[in-house]
């Protein structure tokens, strides 16, 4: 099927870079107005930004540097696009940052500054979203709007030396439960999906090459995965095909939290 997101708005965070990126393009593909807010339009992993692409291959996208941390530049990503196409239909968080180490080796910055990005950062977009979404008028399936967190399977596939990351994943899993159930009246659909090993490339620092090493091991699949694979996911779930799914967490993880 082609054209699945045809006219609807979109807004990725996180969407320069990684998985965010791959659903920034997958979700364009399928006829979204897509709305990137990142600090930065450049991928660190390197390759053309996002936006760039979409803007070649003649897609509606817009990207708006925003710091997901900030209460003020949050809420005006979402006003941004609501106010310029007319509604918000999808919001997908997946900014985060990978800070490892257990406990005793993580520093009270490094806690800090995990929460604000993975915890902080989806419960702003979320409450903005939320707000604008509950007021627009509703499509045939009864669904106003639709938020999407990309958690980790940390939460239920424990791994070593992710103590600030997967506590903050663990409350995103709960927000997202309680959004879906909170709102549903208001006609919000709510889902977390949770991605295993997803070589990105992102950092050579060793403490997270050796987490991705440790969770590759880990995986039954036969090789790891690919933004690509988050992203079909996403793409079912921001879909009117996802209508009577609320409040559930779809692993994609080639098996690894069952293992």
């Amino acid at each position: 099927m082609a054209d699945r997101l045809l006219g609807k708005v979109a807004l990725v965070t996180g969407g320069a870079s990684g998985i965010g990126r791959a659903i920034a393009l997958r979700f364009a593909r399928e006829g979204a107005i897509v709305v990137i807010a990142d600090q930065t339009d450049h991928p660190p992993e390197g390759g053309e930004p996002t936006r760039a692409i979409l803007d070649r291959e003649g897609r509606a996208a817009i990207f708006r540097k925003t710091d997901l941390t900030s209460e003020a530049d949050t809420e005006a990503a979402v006003a941004c696009a609501a106010d310029r196409f007319g509604r918000l239909d999808v919001l997908v968080t997946t900014a985060a940052i990978g800070w490892g180490g257990r406990i005793t080796e993580t520093t009270l910055e490094a806690w800090e500054r995990t929460l604000a990005l993975a915890v902080t950062g989806v419960f702003l977009a979320s409450r903005a979203a939320v707000r604008q979404m509950s007021g627009q008028v509703e499509g045939e399936d009864g669904v106003r709007g639709r938020i999407l967190a990309v958690g980790c399977p940390t939460v239920t596939a424990t791994a070593p030396g992710t103590a600030a990351f997967a506590a903050a994943k663990a409350a995103v899993h709960e927000l997202a439960r309680r959004i879906a159930v909170d709102h549903a009246a208001d006609g919000i659909v709510c889902n977390v999906i949770d991605p295993g090993a997803i070589v990105v490339h992102r950092s050579n620092r060793p403490e997270e090459v050796a987490a991705a090493e440790r969770a590759a091991a880990r995986t039954p699949w036969r090789r790891p995965g690919r933004p690509e694979d988050v992203a079909n996911a996403a793409l079912f779930l921001a879909s009117d095909e996802a209508s009577f799914i609320t409040g559930a967490v779809l692993a994609v993880d080639g098996g690894l939290a069952a293992h």
